[in-house]
């Protein structure tokens, strides 16, 4: 089974397509934990500082962002990796990869501009097939 194509491993981010990795990786997060999804969307609990003083629920809590953390970890290629390694929780580690690949509110307003445009300007080329055009307009629809 090609890698990144289990329910049981998350899929794997090598640096492109970013927003289909972001995507699946969501849906797998969810699906193994909702309470993991929501540690790397929200951010780790807030715990007291002496782990030796911490209670079962805490334990839990804490585990969580370390289970969202290992599941990030796993699911991208060394590289990616070497960006997000000094990141303290998984949140953390989902927003560096989110702005590094997507950019701040301003470049995403950009794009999306940019996008807009060509779907406005979208028209059949003359040497492609009606299969051709329909996929690429697909594509741009994503």
């Amino acid at each position: 089974m090609p890698e990144g194509h289990s329910i049981s491993r998350p899929p794997f981010f090598n640096g492109t397509n970013y927003s289909y990795w972001k995507s699946r990786m969501e849906v797998f997060l969810r699906a193994s934990n909702y309470e993991v999804w929501k540690v790397v969307r929200s951010g780790p609990y807030d715990l007291p500082e002496n782990e030796a003083d911490w209670t079962q629920d805490q334990i839990k809590k804490s585990t969580l962002n370390f289970s969202a953390i290992n599941i990030i970890q796993c699911a991208v290629h060394p590289e990616e990796y070497s960006r997000i390694s000094a990141c303290k929780s998984a949140k953390e580690m989902w927003n560096k990869l989110q702005t590094i690949y997507e950019g701040t509110s301003e470049v995403k307003e950009t794009k999306a501009n940019m996008l807009l445009t060509k779907y406005e300007m979208f028209k059949m080329k003359s040497d492609e097939s009606v299969s051709d055009m329909f996929a690429r307009f697909m594509q741009l629809t994503n």
